[in-house]
């Protein structure tokens, strides 16, 4: 993975970073492989939620600036058939 995230690290890009291990090691790879890139980290969650947290948490230790998108708890009721939709059921 750090190999993969050395051979594609851009100058600059957004990460979608959770509390997940996934996000994290790439974000931490991405800090480790390309100490200059002007990384931005977004979280999409509830107000409540902790992965925002631990990401923000993550972000900051890293350098990285971040921006939480919030979702409340009906969002994704409201826009699941839309994205059945988009995804010809692919999700």
């Amino acid at each position: 993975l750090r190999a993969a995230v050395a051979r594609r690290a851009p100058a600059s890009c957004c990460l979608q970073l959770t509390g997940g291990l996934d996000s994290r090691a790439i974000a931490g790879f991405l800090r480790e492989v390309a100490p200059d890139c002007r990384a931005e980290a977004i979280t999409i969650g509830m107000g409540t939620s902790l992965e925002i947290a631990y990401a923000a948490k993550l972000a900051r230790d890293l350098g990285y600036r971040h921006r939480p998108f919030y979702i409340d708890s009906g969002y994704y009721g409201r826009w699941a058939e839309e994205g059945l939709r988009r995804t010809e059921g692919l999700v």
